[in-house]
């Protein structure tokens, strides 16, 4: 999560300090700075430990990346870099080159998570958003129905119900499943954000806003909910309320 994110940040940024910018920490500290796109900041600390180490290669070729414009390449090459698992680097890379809009060089990756393992709960979330987005429902209830199966979200595939249900155009159903879904005491923000929107669509504008905080709650953060829930309090005239909660989440979210 977003909070988790950010705890791992600090604690490498501390273990740059204590431990005189080695290079392993600095690729990784760089590699999740390039994902939250604060490309300055991943320079500077990839230049900070070449001047300590200026015969690390793996800090030469990273350094020479970053000075290009193709920051992609520089994201992806620190995933290749990093010691974590390999579906974890593949589903890595696949969203690096999806968000600079390389989509041929994306579904190599996600073809590789998924020859690595088609179950993974992560590789089921990519996928099914994917088929969502493409209007391929058919696809999206397949993997749904994987996703019961192999109990991917924890709450024994229900977000997946209720997120089909809402693309199907069954909002009062999605309504009722984000609601089991929250039932179950595993829901994240995302189930409360999505359930937000769908009772939003539904004229359940009180709920909406209940559901809005408390995604808020867990992840105080995330800038999409909080321009969803301020827009949403602009759009129903409490302009004052949604000055003030604008200003309450800007800190967080900044």
């Amino acid at each position: 999560t977003p909070g988790d994110e950010a705890a791992a940040m600090i604690a490498l940024r501390e273990g740059l300090a204590e431990h005189n910018f080695d290079p392993r920490v600095a690729r990784e500290l760089a590699s999740r700075l390039l994902n939250a796109d604060r490309l300055d900041e991943a320079r500077a600390v990839i230049a900070e430990a070449r001047t300590r180490h200026p015969d690390d290669e793996g800090l030469v070729r990273i350094g020479s990346l970053l000075t290009s414009d193709t920051v992609a390449d520089a994201v992806a090459q620190l995933i290749e870099d990093s010691d974590i698992p390999p579906i974890q680097k593949a589903l890595g890379q696949y969203r690096v080159f999806n968000r600079a809009g390389r989509t041929v060089e994306a579904n190599e990756y996600l073809d590789q998570a998924i020859a690595i393992d088609a179950d993974d709960p992560a590789v089921l979330e990519v996928r099914f958003r994917n088929a969502v987005v493409s209007r391929d429902l058919e696809l999206a209830g397949e993997i749904a129905g994987i996703a019961e199966d192999v109990n991917a979200d924890s709450m024994n595939g229900v977000s997946y119900a209720a997120r089909l249900a809402a693309a199907e155009g069954r909002a009062e159903d999605a309504v009722q499943l984000f609601e089991e879904a929250i039932e179950t005491g595993r829901a994240d923000a995302n189930v409360y954000r999505a359930l937000a929107v769908t009772q939003r669509s539904v004229g359940r504008n009180n709920a909406a806003l209940e559901s809005f905080t408390r995604a808020l709650e867990i992840r105080p953060d995330d800038t999409a909910t909080i321009f969803q829930y301020v827009s949403m309090l602009a759009s129903l005239g409490r302009t004052d309320e949604a000055l003030e909660a604008a200003r309450r989440f800007r800190s967080a979210a900044s």
